[in-house]
């Protein structure tokens, strides 16, 4: 993380301005989601942050706090009244950036605001000319993409797509701090190390590990929810739709089955900040948005990968005698095979529905 700031005595009017800037604008979007970068601007100062954070700073309600998108950055600002108000304000942009939490309802909540925006700057003949002849002399580059997105992309654009812009942007290698007017640069230095450490964590290492835990059924082997469970394993791993991607910096690609005789544990283990809700999405995706061609594909990863595990005598041995001690018997694997194969979208989903979403869970971590 970069810190400039230039000083000076103010004589009038507000005694300093703190900004961040992160590289992050259109150029850095794709076609489909354009407009993701002024999204996640949007989510940060108002869906993002609760609003009961932001009244603990005296200037969170008037035009003291704002940002914008550009092509190629994007900012967040905060004019300071005082010069001793640089320190909260440092603090409460560090808050917002850091601790941004990007949930569905909050997406779609500012959805609604983004859309508005985006036919108003339709309606001003200007903007809409300077965008179009970007998009005409820059194109296929991404300088050619409207800042503020279009309608048909900022409607397709999703919390795990935020999500993901953000891991891939907002790092501490991609942020400068900046403090102008009566400010003291050891000082400013200082306090961007402090408010923004965390920011440094997530954008390096692991800062913590995380495991979310529920309780599945208790007849895990014999019961069709048994074998639900172990398809949304193998969904995962094959990748049976986008939203499977890998996000190793965010949560550990493999559901956890552990089936006991009283019930069966179903749990995934995460990293970063960002991971509870990498893992949302994906059970929510189980439940909601599955398709019939996923499930095939799924299907299909099962089959191959248990025809593969056939050949071995440890696994073999494994399957028998957790079988046998679970259940006292052992199906074959042509007769584990139709089970699966009877299994239809609506029961996945479900299911899904019920175990992963419905009920309790259980959330552990250190770090």
């Amino acid at each position: 993380m970069r810190v400039a700031t230039e000083a000076f005595r103010v004589k009038q009017g507000d005694r300093a301005v703190i900004t961040v800037i992160v590289g992050a604008g259109s150029r850095h979007e794709t076609e489909s989601l354009n407009g993701i970068a002024h999204y996640t601007e949007h989510m940060i100062l108002r869906g993002a942050t609760p609003a009961m954070q932001l009244k603990s700073f005296e200037y969170a309600h008037d035009d003291r706090l704002g940002g914008s998108t550009t092509t190629e950055r994007t900012e967040f600002h905060m004019y300071c009244r005082e010069a001793e108000d640089a320190e909260p304000a440092i603090a409460l942009l560090a808050r917002m950036i850091v601790d941004a939490h990007f949930q569905d309802e909050n997406v779609e909540r500012e959805r609604r605001i983004i859309q508005a925006q985006c036919m108003q700057s339709g309606c001003d003949i200007r903007v809409f000319a300077l965008e179009c002849l970007h998009k005409v002399a820059y194109h296929p580059n991404p300088l050619g993409l409207f800042t503020g997105g279009q309608l048909r992309t900022n409607e397709a654009i999703t919390a795990l797509d935020i999500c993901r812009f953000y891991d891939a942007h907002y790092k501490s290698t991609n942020t400068i701090i900046t403090a102008v007017g009566d400010v003291d640069h050891e000082e400013i230095v200082r306090w961007a190390e402090y408010h923004f450490k965390r920011l440094c964590l997530t954008s390096e290492t692991d800062s913590f590990f995380v495991e979310l835990a529920v309780q599945g059924p208790s007849d895990f082997w014999n019961s069709e929810d048994g074998l639900i469970l172990q398809l949304f394993n193998y969904a995962i791993l094959c990748k049976a739709a986008p939203i499977f991607s890998r996000h190793n910096r965010h949560v550990n690609d493999v559901m956890s089955l552990l089936p006991y005789k009283e019930f069966t544990s179903v749990s995934q283990c995460f990293f970063t900040h960002l991971g509870l809700h990498v893992i949302i999405a994906r059970w929510r995706y189980f439940a909601y948005g599955f398709t019939a061609a996923d499930l095939e594909q799924t299907k299909e990863h099962y089959k191959i990968y248990n025809q593969e595990k056939g050949q071995c005598v440890r696994a073999v041995s494994c399957m028998l005698n957790l079988h046998m001690f679970h259940t006292g018997r052992h199906d074959s694997p042509d007769k584990m095979w139709s089970r699966v194969q009877a299994i239809t979208i609506d029961r996945f989903r479900a299911v899904a529905k019920r175990i992963l979403l419905d009920g309790e869970f259980t959330l552990v971590g250190y770090g």
